[in-house]
């Protein structure tokens, strides 16, 4: 496993930057610490994982899968590993199709059930969930190794969006499955003791926790203001 990168290093985003400039510099930079970090690989699968609900790690993945594709070219595959709404179709406009357990229960191509998204050339989205009922951690692992075992041999990169980490332990699976892992954290609200319980957590289940996004960031000045400090 490759060494960790910018364990200490912290991406600042604050509540209304998605349409600015200066997130897409700093997912820019998130993009090329990946690659950085794990050069020989030619699928990385990345894991984003918030400690609790409400963080924007959903957000963070589907930014960070636009910039892989419209910026580096990259063939992305954006898989929710939610159960329930499928929210990153929701948000381009692509009918969910059919979840990964499901395709592999029928021992169908998992490639087969990843639409494309039309506005982005090169982005697949998938769904691991409703085709596993009330899953055990055991069956989302093996689930998850399956499909992934098939699906690196047609993407640069797999960004696995998990569920907060108070309300499933699949982050764990993921673990054991995953390249590298990406902790996201919201500014002001997640205590620095509960973002590194859930670091060791990972590392004890052999995950390479590449770093962290600290999200949400509010400004009690004006944001011009800190830019000149």
């Amino acid at each position: 496993m490759a060494p960790a990168f910018c364990q200490k290093a912290v991406v600042a985003t604050d509540r209304t930057a998605l349409e600015r400039e200066g997130l897409r510099q700093k997912l820019l930079t998130v993009h090329r610490m990946i690659e950085s970090a794990l050069p020989n690989l030619p699928c990385r699968v990345i894991g984003l994982v918030g400690a609790s609900g409400g963080e924007g790690t959903s957000t963070l993945a589907r930014e960070l899968a636009k910039i892989a594709t419209t910026n580096f070219g990259r063939r992305v595959g954006l898989i929710d590993m939610s159960s329930g709404t499928a929210s990153h179709h929701q948000h381009f406009g692509v009918p969910p199709g059919t979840c990964l357990g499901d395709m592999l229960k029928r021992d169908m191509p998992v490639l087969d059930a990843l639409p494309t998204v039309p506005d982005y050339a090169g982005l697949y989205l998938g769904k691991l969930g409703d085709g596993l009922g009330s899953p055990s951690t055991e069956t989302v692992e093996i689930t998850l190794s399956k499909a992934l075992n098939s699906l690196r041999e047609h993407f640069d990169l797999i960004l696995l969006d998990l569920l907060p980490f108070h309300e499933s332990s699949d982050a764990l699976v993921v673990a054991r499955e995953s390249d590298g892992i990406i902790i996201t954290v919201e500014a002001e609200k997640t205590r620095w003791p509960v973002v590194h319980n859930l670091k060791e957590k990972l590392i004890m289940q052999g995950a390479n926790v590449l770093g962290v996004i600290l999200n949400k960031r509010r400004f009690h000045i004006p944001s011009a203001i800190y830019r000149r400090l």
